[in-house]
């Protein structure tokens, strides 16, 4: 019995090295390293609703305009709906494709809407709502529209209390949605999609050949 013990005490080390070497120790079997190395990226892309329509919806401006979503007809959009604590996560990505929008498309031939999420508006603070919007308006330069019953959001399929930006072509389809913090790299996927859609847009403007005669 105590030859026994003995072999096990000397047979143990040798076990425990073995396994090590085959990374079952260090917790290795069934690629647990591969996913703990898995970086997490700051964004997600709504991959389901790529190449569909774009949802109905309504929204309204702090001084009483309203935009629907078939005013947008035959024009790309650029539309994002935030909260007001997320409206400068991605700043830098919205101007770029501004820019974008500026350099290659016509003036006529596209929209940006800027939608805020002011469903938690009451009778008491919508016209504080209002006023903020009609401020940040005039001081962004654009339109932003609310979203006053929260209808517009559940329309959209966005992300709440996050920073959701979609581009939508001429023809009323979602070409790109995301939602988060987008880094260096998606911006500039986001920015070769717009100029390809511009590209398309250019080649379909173009008329066609006028038929010689002989």
């Amino acid at each position: 019995m105590a030859g026994d013990g003995m072999t096990r005490a000397r047979l143990y080390p040798l076990v425990l090295a073995i396994l090590a070497a085959c990374g079952v120790a260090r917790g290795e079997v069934g690629g647990g390293d591969a996913k703990a190395s898995a970086k997490k990226l700051p964004y997600t892309t709504v991959a389901n609703m790529t190449g569909k329509r774009l949802p109905a919806f309504d929204v309204e401006s702090g001084d009483g305009k309203p935009l629907a979503s078939k005013d947008l007809a035959g024009r790309l959009a650029i539309i994002t709906y935030e909260t007001r604590y997320v409206i400068e996560k991605n700043r830098a990505a919205k101007a770029a494709l501004g820019r974008v929008l500026k350099k290659r498309f016509a003036a006529d031939s596209w929209r940006v809407v800027a939608i805020v999420d002011t469903s938690s508006a009451n009778f008491f603070t919508r016209g504080v709502w209002r006023r903020k919007l009609v401020e940040n308006s005039k001081k962004e330069r654009i339109a932003i529209y609310g979203d006053w019953d929260g209808k517009t959001a559940k329309a959209l399929g966005v992300k709440r209390d996050e920073s959701n930006l979609l581009i939508v072509d001429a023809a009323g389809v979602i070409r790109y949605f995301a939602y988060g913090r987008f880094d260096a790299k998606e911006m500039a996927r986001q920015k070769t999609l717009l100029e390809s859609l511009a590209r398309r847009g250019k080649r379909r403007a173009q008329p066609a050949p006028a038929e010689t005669t002989r």
